[in-house]
C-alpha cells in the first residue's frame, strides 16, 4: 500500500505544483497588472470563454509582465521605441509564449497593442501638425505683408505722383525748409543732383549753379569749363567761396539770371566782404547755360545799364575814378571786340573802350574775362581796367561771383 501510495504522489505531485502555482500569484502582480492596463477587469481576464486554470494564469502571467515593462515605458519615451523594445527581455518572452498559445488569440494581448498605438499616435500627430501649422501661417503672413506693402507703397507712391522738381522755383511750398534741394534733370527725369536753393531773394527762388573764383584760370574766357558738361566741387551747397560748378550749369534752360558779387575791400591782406547783386530776364529757350556759352559771340542783354555795372564793385583801396572805359558799353554773353584779334573779352558781363567804338575794348565787369595781366596775377571775374597806376585810370578788383538760374 505504502508503494501505491508513492507511485500515485508521484504522478499526483506535478498537477498539485501547477494548480498551486496559479493560484499563489502574489496579489502586487495581479494590482499592477490592472493598474498599467487602465481598465482591465476580470470579465476581460478572459474574454475567449476559456475559463480553464492555464488561460487564466496565461494572462495573470504574461500580461502582468508584458505591461508594466516594455508598455509603460513605451508610452513615457515614445521617441526611442526601438532601443526600449530590443532591450526587453520580457517583451521577447511574451511573443515567443503567445506562439505557442493553443488556443488562439489572447484578448489581454490584443488589448495591451492598442493601447500603446493610440496614445503614440494621437500624441505624435497632435503636437507636430498644431505647432507647425500654428506659428508659420501666423508670424510669415503677418510680417512680410505689413512690411513690404507699407514701405513699398509709400515710397513708390510718393516719389512717382508727385512732381519732381528741375529748379528750386518747382519746389513745392511745404518742402522749402532746407535750402539744400533734390532736382532732376534727364531724359525721363531718371537721373538726380543736389542743388543750393535761394527761396528769399527778390525774383526767384533761385538755383545756383556757380562759384567763379577771380584767381582760378579755370574761370578765365578761353577756359572749356564754360562750354563743356563737367562739374566741379557739386557738394560745396553753401555761399563759402570754394570754386564750384554745379549740374544745373549744364541741365537747366533759364529766363532769368542772377550775378551776386562778393568782394572784398580790405587791401591790407584781412577780410572786409561786401557783396552786391545783379538780376536780368534772358529767355535762352531751349539751351542750356553751357549751350548759351557754346554759342554765338555778342547775344545781348537788355535792362542792365552802364550804372548798374559800376555799383556792383565797392571802392577798393585807394581810390580811382574809372572803373570802366565810357565807351562800347556792351552788354551780352560773350561779349566780344568787333575786331577779332583783339583778346579782351567776358562771358557775361559788360566791356568798355576808350573810343567811341566796340573794336577794341580794354576794360570790363563780369565773369570769364580774360586775359591775364601782369598786374597781380591771374584776374577771370570782377573789374579790370587796364589803365596806368596812379594816373586815375587804372581799376582791378577782383570779385567771386555766385551764378543763379530762374
Amino acid at each position: 500500500m505504502n508503494s501505491r501510495r508513492l507511485i500515485c504522489w508521484d504522478r499526483v505531485a506535478p498537477l498539485a505544483l501547477v494548480a498551486l502555482a496559479g493560484c499563489a500569484l502574489p496579489h502586487a502582480q495581479l494590482r499592477a497588472d490592472s493598474g498599467t492596463d487602465r481598465g482591465l477587469n476580470d470579465s476581460q481576464i478572459a474574454p475567449d470563454g476559456d475559463t480553464g486554470v492555464a488561460d487564466v494564469a496565461d494572462v495573470s502571467e504574461l500580461d502582468v509582465v508584458d505591461v508594466p515593462d516594455p508598455d509603460v515605458a513605451d508610452v513615457v519615451s515614445d521617441a526611442d521605441a526601438t532601443p526600449l523594445d530590443v532591450a526587453d527581455a520580457a517583451d521577447v518572452t511574451d511573443v515567443a509564449i503567445d506562439t505557442r498559445d493553443a488556443t488562439g488569440p489572447d484578448a489581454a494581448d490584443v488589448r495591451d497593442t492598442g493601447v500603446d498605438t493610440g496614445v503614440d499616435t494621437g500624441i505624435d500627430t497632435g503636437v507636430d501638425t498644431g505647432v507647425d501649422s500654428g506659428v508659420d501661417s501666423g508670424v510669415d503672413s503677418g510680417v512680410d505683408s505689413g512690411v513690404d506693402t507699407g514701405v513699398e507703397s509709400g515710397v513708390d507712391t510718393g516719389a512717382d505722383s508727385g512732381v519732381r522738381p528741375t529748379r528750386c522755383s518747382e519746389i513745392p511750398m511745404s518742402l522749402r525748409t532746407s535750402a539744400t534741394q533734390t532736382l532732376y534733370y534727364g531724359m525721363g527725369l531718371t537721373s538726380s543732383w543736389q542743388a543750393f536753393c535761394d527761396f528769399t531773394t527778390a525774383g526767384g527762388p533761385w538755383t545756383l549753379v556757380a562759384k567763379v573764383d577771380p584767381a582760378h584760370s579755370a574761370w578765365s574766357y578761353d577756359s572749356g569749363r564754360w562750354t563743356d558738361d563737367s562739374v566741379d566741387n557739386e557738394t560745396s551747397l553753401n555761399l563759402t567761396r570754394l570754386t564750384a560748378k554745379f549740374r544745373g550749369f549744364t541741365a537747366l534752360t533759364f529766363t532769368s539770371m542772377r550775378l551776386d558779387f562778393a568782394t572784398n575791400r580790405n587791401v591790407t591782406g584781412g577780410e572786409d566782404f561786401v557783396t552786391r547783386t545783379v538780376s536780368f530776364s534772358f529767355d535762352s529757350g531751349a539751351n542750356t547755360l553751357r549751350q548759351v556759352f557754346a554759342g554765338a559771340n555778342n547775344q545781348l542783354i537788355a535792362g542792365v545799364p552802364r550804372a548798374t555795372w559800376l555799383g556792383l564793385i565797392p571802392t577798393v583801396g585807394a581810390i580811382y575814378d574809372v572803373q570802366l572805359q565810357d565807351f562800347c558799353n556792351r552788354v551780352a554773353f560773350n561779349a566780344r571786340s568787333d575786331d577779332g584779334s583783339h583778346d579782351v573779352r567776358i562771358r557775361v558781363g559788360i566791356l568798355g573802350n576808350n573810343a567811341n567804338s566796340c573794336s577794341q575794348p580794354d576794360s570790363w565787369i563780369g565773369a570769364g574775362g580774360n586775359p591775364t595781366d601782369g598786374v597781380g596775377g591771374t584776374h577771370t571775374a570782377g573789374n579790370r581796367n587796364p589803365g596806368v597806376i596812379g594816373v586815375g585810370a587804372y581799376r582791378r578788383t577782383p570779385s567771386w561771383v555766385y551764378i543763379w538760374l530762374r
